[in-house]
């Protein structure tokens, strides 16, 4: 099995798609629609955490598809 090349990028939530899925803007400006990683899409459906626009994200992109990506984690501010 070949090894898939990974890349950690932080960007900001611009809209939500759907109930785990949703549209972030990188720092270089370009878009990508992110899906809820497994761990992450539990607290957000128990309220542990919020994911709503302008929230910064730590996201995980595959080298080969960088349209799509799978959200890490989802910044804390102090708003």
């Amino acid at each position: 099995m070949q090894r898939v090349e990974l890349i950690d990028v932080v960007g900001t939530v611009m809209e939500s798609l759907s109930e785990a899925l949703f549209r972030v803007r990188l720092r270089n400006g370009h878009d990508v629609v992110c899906h809820l990683d497994k761990t992450l899409a539990a607290k957000v459906s128990a309220g542990e955490i919020r994911c709503l626009p302008s929230s910064v994200v730590v996201l995980q992109l595959r080298a080969f598809d960088l349209t799509s990506g799978r959200i890490l984690s989802v910044e804390l501010t102090d708003k």
